[in-house]
């Protein structure tokens, strides 16, 4: 293996591994959003939505908000990094035409999409957001429900 071979592969594993660290980091936090919103929630559930609960209320909307930004954000990154990945990827390919990478990479997605037709549509990174976004529109019905 060449020199450039090898320094293709460094760079490409490097991406890789950064791309799962920020999906590491996404599922840290959402597991750290989560176990605040259940203790916020309960607290609530325990107690009533009343003015005494409302900062505990509004502190839900925000993390809900902050989860779903932060989120995306991680998102964003694991994207980057994953484009950045396959751009080493077509660098080796153009180093060693008969690697073929992109048919591989063709044939393994035919068999999945043809094993998973409609859960293949469905951006995991929007299920997660949803989740943060839920944990918000919880939080606000807690206010308007506290403030009644």
């Amino acid at each position: 293996m060449s020199s450039s071979d090898e320094l293709l592969i460094t760079f490409w594993e490097d991406q890789r591994r950064q791309a799962q660290r920020s999906e590491d980091q996404r599922a840290v936090f959402a597991n750290i959003v989560l176990t605040i919103s259940a203790i916020g929630f309960g607290f609530i559930a325990q107690n009533g939505a009343t003015s005494a609960t409302l900062p505990i209320s509004c502190g839900l909307v925000l993390l809900g908000l902050y989860g779903a930004v932060a989120s995306a954000k991680l998102h964003e990154r694991y994207r980057l990094h994953m484009r950045q990945s396959a751009g080493f990827a077509v660098a080796m390919e153009e180093l060693h035409p008969g690697l073929d990478l992109e048919a591989a990479r063709r044939r393994g997605r035919d068999i999945h999409d043809k094993q998973h037709p409609w859960l293949r549509r469905i951006r995991l990174n929007l299920i997660w957001v949803s989740l943060h976004l839920s944990i918000s529109a919880g939080g606000a019905i807690l206010v308007v429900v506290s403030l009644r």
